[in-house]
């Protein structure tokens, strides 16, 4: 009879280190996706805002958004990349304005027009309404990733509606 608590305890114990595992090993699976996307879908510092770079990250990271490709935690890496995106080509817009490109057009406005350009070219037609309300989306993920985007994986998908 007393080997009973103990054997109890030894398949809590057992329990407990098979859990740990267990979140171990998603939170090294989501490192790794989250890396690759990173990398497939970063906008490089020294490229103008026209290059097709640019567009093919904004239509990747689109797809995966709009589309749901992916688990849950990678649609919402995508939402912050896609911020994050959006903040680069902004900048790379102002840095060229100061060389007199892009008329005065306001670099929101700008980038606004480069992600539909680049959508357009792959036959997907969107409002210029839909990209600001896409814009608002991202935001807000990002916003609730903060300070990093690991945080995300805390979210449940109840989530989604106050996004």
């Amino acid at each position: 009879m007393a080997n009973v608590p103990n054997q109890r305890w030894r398949s809590l114990q057992r329990s407990h280190e098979d859990s740990a595992r267990l979140i171990a090993d998603g939170c090294a699976r989501c490192f790794e996706e989250y890396i690759q996307l990173l990398m497939r879908t970063t906008i490089p510092a020294n490229i103008s805002s026209s290059d097709i770079q640019v567009a093919n990250i904004f239509r990747e990271l689109y797809g995966i958004v709009t589309q749901r490709q992916g688990t849950t935690i990678v649609l919402r890496f995508a939402c912050i990349q896609l911020h994050r995106a959006f903040n680069a080509v902004e900048a790379l817009i102002a840095a060229e304005r100061k060389r007199g490109l892009h008329g005065k057009s306001h670099n929101a406005t700008v980038t606004v027009d480069k992600f539909i350009a680049a959508l357009k070219d792959a036959d997907i037609d969107i409002k210029n309404s839909e990209v600001l309300e896409l814009r608002r989306k991202v935001k807000r993920w990002n916003y609730l990733a903060q300070p990093s985007v690991f945080f995300l994986m805390a979210y449940s998908d109840s989530a989604e509606s106050i996004v």
